[in-house]
C-alpha cells in the first residue's frame, strides 16, 4: 500500500489531500493525473534516504523542472 500525499499546485505549498493505493503503479497514475490536471508534466518518482519514503516531482507550467507535487510511503 502507498500512502499519498498530494500537494497543492498553485499559491501556497500544503497537502491537498491524501489518498492511500494498493500499489505503486496505482498511485504514480493518481499523481500524474494531478498533476497534468494543474499544468505540470515530466513526473518522476524521487527516493530520499528513507526507502520507505518518496518524492513526486514534476515540471512546472513555466518550465522550472524539480518541484514537489506528492510524497508518498510506504504501508
Amino acid at each position: 500500500m502507498v500512502r499519498v500525499q498530494f500537494a497543492t499546485l498553485t499559491g501556497k505549498f500544503a497537502v491537498e489531500r491524501t489518498e492511500t493505493f494498493a500499489t505503486g503503479k496505482e498511485a504514480m497514475a493518481a499523481v500524474v493525473a494531478h498533476a497534468t490536471a494543474g499544468g505540470y508534466s515530466n513526473v518522476q518518482v524521487v527516493m530520499d534516504d528513507d526507502p520507505c519514503s518518496m518524492r513526486y516531482t514534476a515540471r512546472t507550467p513555466g518550465g522550472r523542472g524539480g518541484r514537489n507535487v506528492a510524497f508518498g510511503d510506504l504501508e
